[in-house]
């Protein structure tokens, strides 16, 4: 019961943070930062057909540039859980993943997820009303891919006259694409690939044994945080500084540096200050589907009880995804001393995804949230997801004209009065047709 009470006061203390009577600092910082940086930022509107209104990032060209090609590969961004799309630029345009594909050619777009400080809105709830934010929180990761990834992948592709993009994730980000490419297979025809860092999906060899202990109490802590109305986590506004280790948030709230070591290692960060502007905000069900995952070793749908379930699903427990019916090729980036995710559900996945390359991170000490904050990420990560895309796009574009020139080479033969063998063989598939058609209806 102690651990509860513990988790418990955390999401009361959290949700709960006195704010400032001011404006969020953090909706318009993502793109003040790009143009500080020298870039040309947009910020685009996106609806979900949940009706949830996101705000998506754009660094449309390279450092100084205000043109490029029109046909340029698109590469999509997705964050973690509680971050945001400051996530692949905050570190700037020296460390971050973000500029790095811009300066490499690349149309780059960084998605917000709802619940973001960017993405609070919606078309008929008030995320800060009392009543109807419980409405307006009520999702999980799953609501993250299969409505709002598909939503910001359909604008980017309608807006730019493009057909297909790549895909980059990190953690919550990757979740949220293998939600997307099984739960909606026909969108993996609009992925020319994807790259999903520290991806967290098959949980049946979970690393954290502090987490795992947690995951046991999800359902009551996500209960009781809802009855008491704490549905979003780290509000805009806040006043508390934050640590990105998390260290501060355990001992002012929940008295006990061992219970969340286990959330975060000490990260090497490339700035001496990251306050609440790296933390994007998000929901207590997020963490909470996750929980349910962690506690069941499992990667499924948010399960609702046996009852619903059977009223939802049709069965007593909720349906795993499907990874075998992502056909998308993808490729998983793991390292050794991941705290989420274990090598062996890596190979797991990968054994059940149609087209998977996995790819271990170059240096052991690697954490899960170094993706985006090592100063090292470049050479260790970056660098080989810029090759790997540039191959698999020019790929893309060669397997195009070979389809153009093979329609082109048919139609020619169909027209050409020298090809008689090619309409002798058709007259014959007309005629075993149509014996075929009569043959079956005596």
């Amino acid at each position: 019961m102690w651990w509860a009470l513990c988790v418990i006061a955390t999401v009361a203390g959290v949700a709960a943070l006195p704010t400032e009577n001011v404006t969020s600092r953090n909706v318009y910082v993502t793109i003040k930062n790009i143009l500080a940086e020298g870039y040309r930022a947009e910020a685009h509107d996106v609806i979900t057909e949940d009706e949830y209104i996101l705000e998506v990032h754009r660094i449309p060209y390279r450092k100084n540039e205000d043109s490029g090609d029109a046909n340029r590969p698109i590469v999509l961004f997705m964050h973690g859980l509680l971050g945001a799309s400051n996530s692949f630029t905050i570190y700037g345009s020296e460390y971050s993943m973000g500029y790095h594909l811009a300066d490499a050619g690349y149309d780059v777009w960084l998605g917000n997820a709802r619940g973001t400080k960017n993405s609070r809105r919606h078309l008929k709830l008030d995320a800060d009303d009392n009543t109807e934010k419980l409405q307006f929180f009520d999702f999980t990761f799953e609501d993250i891919g299969r409505y709002d990834v598909a939503a910001i992948v359909n604008y980017i592709l309608n807006h730019t006259k493009q057909d297909a993009l790549h895909f980059i994730g990190h953690s919550q980000g990757a979740t949220n694409f293998l939600v997307l490419a099984s739960m909606r297979p026909e969108f993996n025809r609009k992925f020319i690939s994807a790259h999903l860092l520290g991806p967290v999906g098959y949980q049946s060899h979970f690393p954290n044994q502090q987490l795992l202990k947690f995951s046991r109490l999800t359902d009551m802590i996500y209960s009781v945080g809802v009855s008491l109305g704490y549905v979003e986590l780290y509000p805009p506004n806040s006043t508390v500084a934050l640590d990105i280790n998390t260290t501060s948030i355990c001992l002012n709230y929940l008295h006990s540096q061992n219970l969340c070591e286990s959330l975060s290692d000490k990260i090497e960060l490339t700035t001496s200050e990251v306050d609440v502007d790296l933390i994007g905000g998000g929901s207590i069900k997020q963490f909470a589907h996750y929980g349910q995952n962690i506690r069941d070793r499992a990667f499924r749908r948010w399960n609702y009880g046996i009852a619903r379930n059977l009223q939802i699903y049709g069965w007593e427990r909720p349906p795993p995804y499907d990874l075998k019916k992502i056909t998308t090729k993808v490729t998983l980036h793991y390292t050794l001393n991941d705290k989420l995710v274990d090598t062996r559900d890596i190979f797991a996945m990968a054994h059940d995804l149609r087209h998977a390359d996995i790819r271990k991170v170059p240096r052991d000490s690697f954490l899960h949230e170094e993706f985006v904050t090592a100063k090292d990420a470049k050479e260790l990560v970056t660098v080989y997801i810029i090759d790997a895309i540039a191959k698999d796009h020019q790929n893309k574009m060669e397997d195009n004209s070979y389809e153009v020139s093979n329609e082109d080479d048919e139609d020619y033969e169909e027209e050409s009065p020298s090809s008689s063998h090619s309409v002798e063989s058709k007259w014959i598939k007309l005629i075993i047709t149509f014996s075929l058609v009569v043959f079956c209806n005596i």
